[in-house]
Order: structure tokens, then C-alpha cells, then sequence
């Protein structure tokens, strides 16, 4: 079994059509199990609400984006932001400089990683993002780009 992490810059492909797009919803289709850190819920409805924000979207269609984004989150395994996660984190983001949230999302997924080895499954973090997707190579992770994933 494949675990796919999703990093905001993933998960919101599933909202709006831009590249990539067509392969994070062929993910949200697989059956595979989806997981993001809890900044991720966070990080994705703060971008539905600056969508509505700069009028890109009217009332009715960020009310559906919104009931679809929390029967989403509902269905994830969803990663509190422990201790050990803001330790990794903090350790991440020094060694790659990577961005604080890029960090979480890392330290997330690594921490995920390592309670699933050993189990058959496997994690793939899945992100738009090639700073981080370098940094997760680095750490042994298995990594995707949804918009090279997409291209023929």
C-alpha cells in the first residue's frame, strides 16, 4: 500500500484547475490513503479564504470548496503539530533552508515515514514545491511532483 503525504501546494489542486491538477484528483480517486499535517488544513482554507478575498470566488462556490475541503480533511490522516514534529522542523528547515512551512510539511511526513516502515506500506510526499521535494530526497524519501506526475 502507498500513502501519499500532500503538502498544501498538492492538496489544493484538488480545488482549482491548474497543472497538476488531473493527477491530484486521480489520487483522491486511487483509494490510497491521503495524509497532510494539520498546517496544511490551515494553510489550504486560508487560500479558499483569500480566493474569496480578491472576489475569485462568490459565496456559493467557497461554501462548496469549504464542506468538500472538511469531508476531505476527514478522510486524511491528519498529523497534529507535536513537539517532535516543530523539533524536526526547526532541525529541517537549518539543514535545507527550507521555508517554515515546507519544514512542518517535511517533518511530518518523515515522522509518518518512519511509524509506517517495516509495515509493507510505503510514503510518497507529493508536493509542487522543488525545494522541498529536494530536501524530502535528501531524507529518503519518496517524492512526487504533480504536475511532472501529469506530463506525458
Amino acid at each position: 500500500m502507498t500513502l501519499h503525504y500532500l503538502d498544501s501546494s498538492a492538496w489544493l489542486k484538488r480545488y482549482f484547475l491548474e497543472p497538476g491538477s488531473e493527477r491530484v484528483k486521480l489520487l483522491f480517486e486511487s483509494g490510497d490513503p491521503l495524509a497532510c499535517s494539520a498546517l496544511g488544513y490551515v494553510e489550504v482554507t486560508a487560500a479558499l479564504a483569500r480566493q474569496r478575498a480578491q472576489r475569485k470566488l462568490d459565496e456559493d462556490k467557497l461554501a462548496q470548496l469549504r464542506q468538500q475541503l472538511d469531508d476531505d480533511w476527514n478522510e486524511f490522516t491528519g498529523l497534529p503539530l507535536t513537539d517532535e514534529v516543530v523539533r524536526s522542523a526547526v532541525r529541517l528547515a537549518r539543514n535545507y533552508k527550507l521555508r517554515g512551512a515546507d519544514a512542518i510539511h517535511l517533518a511530518a511526513a518523515t515522522g509518518l515515514s518512519q511509524v509506517i516502515a517495516g509495515t509493507g506500506s510505503r510514503l510518497v510526499l507529493v508536493a509542487s514545491d522543488e525545494e522541498l521535494l529536494n530536501a524530502a530526497q535528501l531524507e529518503g524519501l519518496a517524492v512526487e511532483n504533480p504536475i511532472i506526475a501529469a506530463s506525458p
